[in-house]
Order: C-alpha cells, then sequence, then structure tokens
C-alpha cells in the first residue's frame, strides 16, 4: 500500500490510478485535515462487498467454517465437469 499526501495524488492522479487499476495496489491519501481515503480497484471493491455479503448471517459463516473445515482434513468429493452436449436443448 501506497501512501501519499493529496496535493501529490491529486497532481499525480494518472500515476495512481494506473496502479490502482493494473497492479491492484492500494493507495492511502492522507487529506489536510488529518483524515485520509483508501483508493482500491472495482475489482477488489466488489471482492470486499461479496466477503460482507456471505458473512451476514451465522448460518452462512458456519456452512464456509464448515466447508473449509471439510476442505482441510480431506473430506471432498471429487466430481468431473458436466458435457454441455448432455444437457440437451
Amino acid at each position: 500500500m501506497q501512501v501519499v499526501d493529496y496535493k501529490n495524488f491529486e497532481s499525480n492522479l494518472k500515476v495512481y490510478i494506473d496502479a490502482v487499476s493494473e497492479y491492484s495496489d492500494q493507495i492511502y491519501v492522507a487529506k489536510n485535515d488529518g483524515d485520509a481515503v483508501v483508493v482500491i480497484s472495482l475489482k477488489e471493491y466488489n471482492s470486499i462487498l461479496e466477503t460482507n455479503h456471505l458473512m451476514l448471517t451465522e448460518a452462512n459463516q458456519n456452512r464456509l467454517a464448515s466447508a473449509l473445515s471439510n476442505i482441510k482434513s480431506g473430506n471432498i468429493i471429487e466430481k468431473g465437469l458436466i458435457d454441455e452436449a448432455d444437457l440437451g436443448s
């Protein structure tokens, strides 16, 4: 994560936006009033939203924890991919 002040960010906006977009970098922009913002890519933002959504309910949390536990213990069932030709019209 890069840390820059607002003036530097404003002066080099394209450089920083490209870094976020192309390299999944995160930019911490310190404002003059002591506050700050973080600039992240849309892909990363959507990932955060999806994770938050999945963790909203205790039932989802338990299901995900159970699935991870099964994977770690090797308790999995491998299945082949479905051939689209077998699906019919």
